[in-house]
């Protein structure tokens, strides 16, 4: 395939298993590879696990972003600046293929900012909202 080396489809296909992901595509130029994963046993997931992504955006702030493609939606009430959240505890949701996949806060502290609104197209590691550790 011109345009799709060998290693740039194995870091695909290691990314979509690390990530539980059964479909992936790779589109470069006009050459385009995708594949269909087998089903791999369930694994149990640490709330860790299905955390998202946290990205330091200074010495004392963390940034929660979206664990997936989807739609963005507050699990129960909205998050409002100055509420405090645990460690561990879902805030949100991002559902994609009809599947919700919870936002877990990486930290215990306090929301100082609020980016995503109930019902927008997020991207995969778009920052959601910013937590102060505690």
């Amino acid at each position: 395939m011109p345009g799709l080396d060998e290693e740039a489809i194995r870091g695909l296909l290691r990314t979509a298993q690390k990530h539980g992901l059964r479909q992936v595509r790779l589109k470069i130029g006009s050459s385009d590879f995708s594949a269909v994963l087998p089903r791999s046993a369930p694994k149990k997931r640490s709330p860790d696990a299905v955390a998202a992504v946290t990205v330091p955006t200074g010495p004392e702030e963390v940034d929660v972003t979206a664990p997936v493609v989807g739609y963005f939606d507050w699990r129960k009430e909205p998050v409002a600046v100055g509420q405090k959240v645990e460690k561990g505890q879902v805030i949100a949701e991002i559902v994609a293929l009809g599947l919700a996949n919870d936002v877990v806060s990486p930290v215990e502290g306090e929301v100082v900012e609020v980016f995503a609104e109930k019902g927008q197209a997020v991207e995969f590691g778009k920052p959601l909202l910013k937590v102060r550790p505690s």
